[in-house]
């Protein structure tokens, strides 16, 4: 590594405005929920493709009709892919790079726009895939964003970044270092993930209706087993929506991403605060044994995710881009139990299509009220809770070693990746290649 770091100090750099050596393109603009019915062109989904650093043919897409007028904006190799707009200052303007022809006609979403090197710029694919991930042109690219809610990405002073470029032999050999790291965190990644599919097949066996119904006829008492639709043992509500202002301070406040990334809630998840009224934390509360739903996605196989709040939490409010469900009667399921109901693929299924999606996925307190539930009694309901929280401790047990190792491996990449592509811009300019 020290013979890398080592051959940056004499390198010879370009600095260029990205205005000077590219242009930008708009996303696909106009697609309604009828394109992707009829569609046969490939389409780029939003969060999937940012969550990577590239864009490959193993990409996750869509089809959607494309008018002909569109045809020049088609995804090409070498191609830097921008986020236009995040609800979080700090994901705007997140880049994935395409780094391989793609097979097939494939666009981009209009939640995204293109930037493309003009062809006589030297600059590998491989070598921008992690140069606009670092962490001096990630600031740059967001500290162009600008809103209150929602942050968008200025296009015009993107194109006035500058960003280094060194000759293709310092480039290569940066390449080789970088996806060195991303590689191993990728295959950790992928044993992970492996693993979690044990306890998503045991979850979705016990919840399923088949079983439940076995089970119930053979249990000796209490054989009750019911179908509900989920406005009838619900009520819904819409979440809360502020201003930036308001956000820092107050009482506790559950974000998109708490939903999103938790099947249950607990007092210590819960880190943001909104300043409110005592009329608006009334109206706007959660209580033990409610369900939250996201109600808004980028696509559509991301709606309706689901987090239970399994303890008491005083003076704790909900977001906009959730949708509350309460029980009307408390004693019909056990809250632990609703957080492993409502990840099962078979309700994840029925809520997602019964949402809907034209360049954004959505989801309705109505629709999500006729999704059907098979219910069981409490006493089973407590037995099946049992078996899958032990599972879920016991899968928490043997991959502990593994995000320990990844986030390692991760730090370790992130560190060689600022130091290779970190270049002394005045002294580099003073040197910079013919």
């Amino acid at each position: 590594m020290t013979n890398i770091l080592e051959l940056l100090k004499n390198e010879k750099v370009e600095w260029k405005k990205l205005g000077e050596i590219g242009s930008i393109f708009s996303g696909l603009k106009g697609v309604t929920a009828d394109d992707f019915k009829t569609g046969t062109t490939k389409y780029i989904p939003y969060i999937s493709v940012f969550n990577n650093y590239e864009i490959n043919n193993d990409i996750r897409v869509e089809t959607v009709r494309i008018k002909e007028i569109e045809k020049q904006n088609l995804v090409k190799l070498g191609d830097v892919l921008f986020t236009a707009s995040s609800e979080n200052i700090k994901d705007a303007g997140m880049t994935a790079v395409v780094t391989e022809d793609l097979k097939e006609e494939t666009y981009l979403n209009s939640f995204c726009f293109i930037y493309r090197f003009f062809e006589n710029i030297e600059i590998l694919p491989d070598f921008s895939k992690h140069l606009f991930r670092s962490v001096e042109l990630r600031k740059k690219i967001s500290n162009t964003a600008q809103g209150v809610t929602r942050f968008n990405i200025s296009k015009d002073r993107i194109l006035n970044i500058e960003i280094p470029i060194p000759s293709l032999e310092t480039q290569e050999k940066i390449v080789k270092i970088l996806d060195k790291f991303t590689n191993y965190v990728m295959e950790l990644q992928s044993e992970l993930q492996s693993r979690t599919k044990q306890y998503t097949y045991y979850r979705d066996k016990l919840l399923s209706e088949e079983y439940l119904t076995k089970v119930t006829k053979e249990m000796e008492e209490d054989r009750r087993l019911k179908i509900f639709k989920l406005d009838e043992i619900f009520d819904f509500k819409n979440g809360l929506n502020k201003g930036k202002e308001y956000f820092g301070k107050g009482v506790p406040f559950i974000s998109y991403v708490n939903v999103y990334k938790l099947d249950r809630l607990h007092e210590q998840d819960i880190i943001e605060k909104v300043e409110l009224t005592q009329d608006e934390i009334a109206r706007f509360s959660v209580e033990k044994g409610d369900v939250l739903f996201t109600r808004t996605s980028e696509v559509k196989e991301e709606v309706g995710y689901s987090s239970v709040v399994i303890e008491d939490l005083n003076n704790t409010v909900f977001n906009g881009f959730t949708i509350r469900a309460r029980l009307k009667n408390s004693d019909l399921l056990l809250p632990e139990y609703s957080a492993h109901l409502f990840r099962c693929h078979e309700i994840r299924k029925e809520i997602i299509r019964r949402s809907s999606f034209t360049t954004r996925a959505s989801l309705s307190g109505q629709e999500l009220g006729k999704v059907k539930v098979v219910i069981p009694p409490l006493s089973l309901q407590n037995k099946i809770v049992k078996v899958l929280d032990k599972f879920q401790v016991l899968l928490a047990d043997t991959k502990g070693l593994l995000p320990a190792e990844i986030e390692e491996r991760q730090k370790q990449y992130e560190y060689y990746r600022e130091k290779l592509l970190t270049f002394d811009v005045e002294c580099s300019r003073t040197n910079e290649r013919s």
